[in-house]
């Protein structure tokens, strides 16, 4: 049964990944006025009980454990059993000495979930929050609207703000690491080559005396974990070296000459914060739109599919695609795209590309408990009527091992996507993919190769994009948000889609050697904007594989 409105189901995040508390102080530390936070005219400055905050926990804890998806996913891909630490986590959140050390525990606590739509909400996110779910017209958003719009989260947010701000110092090693190929090579930050004998792509080996990929795997607690489905490992895309306070560490490399170590002392700031962002070889606008091979390949770049910037970029989408229908090819890039709304690339890419009315069809889990229902029903209707026993669903060897013993009910989404705005476009489309593929912009790649709109070129995808947003609570105490996800989507296969991801029909990484090349390149002052695209082509392994496969199908 088709249960949906006209659009598809909309699903918004503000950032690929979860939002560490290291990230927001970061952008406090820069400029107290960017933050521009909107204080209350009274500040609840009153420390929580030991009490209030187990009480805020156990409340967390059954509406979690009553309604999270994905908690064995989890524990495949980590060994961590979270549901099985609740007194440990008690203790935790009992010994906490102040409202700081309280944050700092929950964050943590949340952090073992190990979800990209999992966190506790931040000052500078809650306010962001407000600002996409608070202005909307629609009815079935009020349950995450009158979350954020609570007196009590709007009273007791600026104070977590002033406890965030004033009394937390974020102290890192000032050196940089890129995962590429497997590997977490140095990247030169502008300070290091002054302050230690590294060279950039040299090869982190070991922090501590302990294995790398063994050391990553331990900050499960403070970050949000990639799974390298090639090599079989937990990964962080861009690893920061951070510490407790002023700190030494030893780190062991290896270099064109060989192995050898260097202690490196941390630093209070975040001068030397990474951007956790995909994009292969540079950071770039928003939006490109860019003809290619003497007017024989068009290529799209969308870093994100924001929800503010849809009706702004449709015009300049659709005005590139009239002026490009009549080319053989081409390439629409979403590497380092963290997600949005899907209502972007339903309007302004499938749409005005498609010549006849596609259809998406995917089963989505419900593990039955009150906070999920309330959600589906004030989208949907009557939870009973829209929603079917999990006995009913059709039998697939690929299911989680978990979907019958977890999981009460399923409902079946069904949408037709009609064509609009059309461009007659008759070429071969290619679409670019990696692990920062999230949220919406993962659903984007899983449709397109569900209908077969395009072939994917990169490395596999980021998940958890065929779901409808995360739900929001607050906690009782605190005042606190928490986001997470309350519904497992399926693959078309039949696999769970945080699980398994989308897998790209040609698969290529980005080249450790082509990246090195280009920021030399950039350095020497050997780019511009003259030859950038040139250099691009060069050094871009993924764009490079793509633009090979369309010169061989030229020759064909």
């Amino acid at each position: 049964m088709d249960i949906r409105k006209k659009s598809y189901i909309l699903i918004i995040t503000l950032s690929c990944f979860i939002i560490s508390l290291g990230a927001f102080l970061t952008g406090f530390s820069k400029d107290d006025s960017a933050t521009a936070y909107a204080y209350s005219s009274r500040l609840y400055n009153k420390e929580l009980t030991s009490k209030e905050k187990l009480e805020d926990f156990r409340y967390l804890y059954k509406i979690v454990d009553e309604n999270y998806p994905y908690f064995q996913v989890v524990q495949r891909k980590t060994g961590y059993d979270w549901r099985k630490q609740k007194k440990e986590f008690e203790a935790m959140i009992t010994s906490t000495k102040d409202d700081m050390e309280y944050y700092l525990a929950l964050n943590k606590i949340v952090s073992l979930m190990q979800n990209g739509h999992t966190h506790i909400l931040d000052p500078i996110t809650y306010q962001e929050f407000k600002k996409v779910y608070c202005d909307r017209v629609e009815v079935y958003m009020d349950d995450w609207s009158s979350v954020l719009k609570n007196k009590m989260a709007v009273e007791k947010y600026p104070y977590w703000y002033t406890v965030l701000s004033r009394k937390y110092s974020y102290y890192g090693i000032p050196i940089l690491f890129r995962y590429i190929e497997g590997k977490y090579a140095v990247i030169d930050d502008g300070n290091l080559r002054e302050q230690n004998s590294i060279e950039e792509g040299d090869i982190l080996i070991k922090v501590n005396g302990r294995a790398i990929d063994e050391y990553v795997s331990s900050l499960t607690d403070k970050y949000y974990l990639q799974y390298d489905e090639k090599r079989k490992k937990l990964n962080l895309p861009t690893l920061y070296l951070d510490t407790e306070g002023p700190a030494e560490m030893e780190l062991t490399l290896m270099g064109a000459a060989g192995e050898y170590e260097v202690k490196v002392k941390s630093e209070m700031g975040a001068n030397f914060y990474a951007n956790n962002n995909g994009e292969a070889i540079e950071k770039r606008e928003n939006l490109e739109l860019i003809k290619l091979e003497d007017k024989k390949v068009a290529y799209i770049y969308v870093a994100s599919m924001d929800t503010l910037n849809e009706y702004s970029d449709r015009m300049k989408i659709y005005d590139f695609l009239c002026s490009v229908k009549d080319y053989p090819y081409l390439i629409i890039d979403i590497r380092g795209n963290g997600g949005g709304s899907t209502n972007y690339w339903i309007n302004n890419l499938i749409k005005p590309l498609i010549k006849e009315e596609k259809t998406i069809e995917n089963y989505v889990l419900l593990k039955g408990g009150s906070f999920s229902k309330r959600l589906f029903e004030g989208r949907f209707g009557d939870y009973y009527k829209y929603t079917y026993p999990i006995d009913n669903l059709p039998s697939n060897n690929n299911y989680p091992k978990e979907v019958y013993s977890e999981f009460k009910r399923f409902v079946s989404f069904k949408d037709t996507i009609v064509p609009a705005n059309r461009v007659d476009f008759n070429g071969k489309i290619y679409l670019l993919v990696d692990g920062y593929v999230y949220s919406a912009a993962e659903s984007f790649a899983v449709c397109v190769k569900s209908m077969g709109f395009a072939t994917l070129v990169g490395t596999c995808t980021g998940g958890d994009g065929l779901s409808m947003d995360p739900g929001l609570i607050m906690l009782p105490n605190s005042g606190l948000i928490m986001r997470f996800p309350w519904q497992m989507a399926l693959n078309d296969d039949g696999t769970c889609n945080e699980e398994t991801h989308t897998t790209p029909q040609v698969y290529v990484e980005q080249s450790l050697q082509d990246y090195l090349s280009y920021r030399k390149e950039g350095m020497e002052g050997k780019i511009n904007e003259a030859n950038r695209w040139e250099k691009r082509k060069k050094y871009d392994s993924i764009l490079k594989k793509t633009l090979e496969i369309i010169k061989q199908d030229m020759l064909q």
